[in-house]
C-alpha cells in the first residue's frame, strides 16, 4: 500500500523529508478530500499531520470538525484506507511511540531520528505530554469479527516489547478483540514486562488478561501444552466465544512479522478451519504432518535425548521454502509461529504435549471432531527463527528445496 502525507497545511509538506527510504505523496486536505469523493484514490496508508496552537483556538475547533468529516468519508470508501492522525505538536517520542510509527509505515527509523524529526515542532510548542498515547488509527476494511490473541511464554524479556506492542497493534483490525498472555515460572522479569505493558494499554481501553502459575512441572511441551489449555479454558469458562483464536509465539518469530500480513488470512475466500505461518526457511518440523506423511515425527531417527544423531548437513536437507506465490497448502498440522483458527472448530479440543508436539494431538481432535480444514498459508510470514542453531537469515535459500501449492 502506498504513503500519502496529509495535512492543512503545506508547510508540513517535508515534515518527514529526512526519514531515509520512506516514500510518500503529499497531499493538503482539500486535495484529499477531493481524491476521497471523487473516488480517486485507491488502496493506501494516509498520515494525517495536524498541530494545535493554542492563539488559534477557533481554527482548531474548525479543523477537529474536518478531521472527523474525513474520517467519516474514510470509514465508508470503497477501496482499503488506513489512516493515521498524528498530532506532532502534542507526540511524545519514547519507544512504543516509535514502535506504531514504524509499523504503520513499514519502516525501520531508531528514536534518534525520531527526535530529529520531531525536534524543530517540540521546539515551538510547550505543551508536549509526557506520556505516551495510543495512536488514533482508523482502518476502514477492519474485520467485524470477535478475536482473542494469545501468546504462552516463558524467559523471554527481550522479546516481550515486540511481542505486546505487535499483539496490541493487531487490535486494530478487528471489532472486538481481547489479549490473553499465559506466564509460568520465568526467572527474569518477563511477567514484570508484561504487567507494565498490561497497564499501559489497558488504560486505552484494551482488554489485556495475563495469567500467570509457578511450579508447573512436566517438559517443555507438556508445559506449553498445560499453558494453551490454561487459555483454552480461560476462554471457554468466561463465555468469551470468539469467531476467531490466534496463538501466537512470543519469541524471535515475531520480529520480521508485520502485521498488515493477518489481512490476508481473513480476506481469503476458500474454506479453512486452521491457517499457520510460513518464514524464509520453514522451520516448525516438529508441528509439521503432511498429507503424504501423516504419522511421520520430523525428529524420529534424527535426535535422541535432545541430542542429534544425524550430522546437521543432513537434516538440513529435508528443510524448505514455501514460495510467496503458492496457494495455500493443505496439512494435517503446522504451526510455524502463528496460528489462526476457526474457534467453533477448537471447541473441547485440548493440547497434549506427552509424547511428539503439542499441536499434532491438538489438529488430530480438531480433524476427528469437525472435519477441520488446515493449511500453510504461505505470506502469513514469521521470523527469523533458529534452524538447527543457526539463525535462519545465515543460510543460503538456494540450497533449500522449493514448494509450491502441495508438500
Amino acid at each position: 500500500m502506498h504513503l500519502i502525507i496529509s495535512s492543512f497545511s503545506l508547510h508540513h509538506k517535508n515534515f518527514f523529508l529526512n526519514m531515509n527510504g520512506l516514500q510518500y505523496k503529499f497531499l493538503v486536505f482539500d486535495d484529499l478530500i477531493k481524491k476521497i469523493n471523487k473516488k480517486y484514490l485507491f488502496s493506501c496508508k494516509i498520515i494525517f499531520l495536524t498541530e494545535e496552537e493554542k492563539t488559534k483556538i477557533n481554527s482548531m475547533k474548525e479543523e477537529k470538525t474536518k478531521i472527523n468529516s474525513m474520517i467519516h468519508l474514510i470509514k465508508n470508501y470503497n477501496e482499503m484506507i488506513h489512516l493515521y492522525i498524528l498530532n506532532i505538536s502534542d507526540f511524545h517520542i519514547c519507544e512504543s511511540s516509535l514502535f506504531f510509527i514504524n509499523e504503520f509505515t513499514n519502516q525501520k527509523i531508531d528514536l534518534n531520528q525520531l527526535n530529529s524529526l520531531f525536534s524543530n515542532v517540540h521546539s515551538n510548542h510547550s505543551n508536549v505530554t509526557n506520556t505516551f498515547k495510543l495512536p488514533q488509527i482508523i482502518m476502514n476494511n477492519h474485520f467485524n469479527l470477535n478475536v482473542v490473541i494469545c501468546g504462552v511464554c516463558r524467559n523471554i524479556s527481550e522479546f516481550i516489547f515486540n511481542s505486546f506492542h505487535k499483539f496490541i497493534y493487531l487490535t486494530y483490525y478487528f471489532k472486538h478483540s481481547k489479549i490473553i498472555i499465559y506466564e509460568n515460572d520465568s526467572n527474569d522479569n518477563t511477567l514484570e514486562k508484561l504487567n507494565f505493558f498490561k497497564n499501559l494499554f489497558s488504560s486505552f481501553n484494551i482488554e489485556i488478561i495475563i495469567l500467570t502459575e509457578k511450579n508447573i512441572q512436566g517438559s517443555i511441551t507438556q508445559r506449553i501444552s498445560h499453558g494453551r489449555n490454561y487459555i483454552l479454558d480461560y476462554i471457554y469458562i468466561h463465555q468469551l466465544n470468539p469467531d476467531y483464536l490466534m496463538f501466537m509465539d512470543m519469541d524471535d518469530v515475531l520480529i520480521q512479522f508485520k502485521c498488515d500480513s493477518i489481512m490476508k488470512p481473513f480476506k481469503s475466500n476458500f474454506e479453512w478451519s486452521m491457517l499457520g505461518a510460513n518464514s524464509l526457511i520453514y522451520y516448525d518440523m516438529w508441528a509439521l504432518r503432511t498429507m503424504n506423511k501423516p504419522n511421520e515425527d520430523f525428529w524420529i531417527g534424527k535426535k535422541e535425548n535432545n541430542k542429534y544423531i544425524v550430522p546437521k548437513d543432513k537434516i538440513l536437507e529435508s528443510y524448505f521454502i514455501v514460495i510467496s506465490e503458492s496457494k495455500p497448502i493443505p496439512v494435517l498440522s503446522c504451526f510455524n509461529g502463528i496460528g489462526i483458527y476457526k474457534y467453533k472448530h477448537i471447541v473441547d479440543c485440548k493440547y497434549d504435549g506427552s509424547t511428539t508436539c503439542e499441536h499434532v494431538s491438538f489438529h488430530q481432535q480438531m480433524i476427528e471432531k469437525y472435519d477441520a480444514k488446515l493449511f500453510i498459508f504461505p505470506n502469513l510470514m514469521v521470523g527469523p527463527h533458529k534452524i538447527l542453531g543457526k539463525n535462519m537469515d545465515t543460510y543460503n535459500t538456494k540450497n533449500f528445496k522449493l514448494v509450491k501449492n502441495k508438500l
